[in-house]
């Protein structure tokens, strides 16, 4: 997809603001506000028990209340719940694809 309109449409991410401008992933390393603007459907940025900030200030008061190990914990809790749903899924959906269907090519 060339345009940045089509691109968008493609991917569902309307709803995301632009402010008019192109981010094209093909951007990406050339400038920032692109970076910034695919952070906000990186699937890690969304996960519960990251720690936002708003400005340097902010960041240095958080770091002082931030209770790190729960922190952690959370994360580590929500990985491991990942995980399993992850593994479940796919032992459950891999034996299926690895079965070719009658009558098709490959199939003797």
């Amino acid at each position: 997809h060339s345009s940045w309109k089509d691109l968008k449409d493609v991917l569902g991410i309307n709803h995301l603001k632009d402010f008019g401008q192109d981010y094209h992933p093909a951007m990406v390393a050339r400038d920032v506000r692109v970076r910034y603007f695919w952070a906000q459907v990186v699937e890690i940025y969304r996960y519960p028990h990251v720690q936002y900030f708003s400005s340097l200030p902010d960041l240095f008061s958080k770091l002082k209340t931030a209770t790190f190990r729960d922190i952690s914990a959370q994360m580590k809790r929500f990985d491991d719940n990942n995980l399993a749903n992850a593994v479940s899924f796919w032992r459950a959906t891999v034996p299926g694809i690895m079965t070719t269907p009658p009558n098709m090519p490959g199939n003797a």
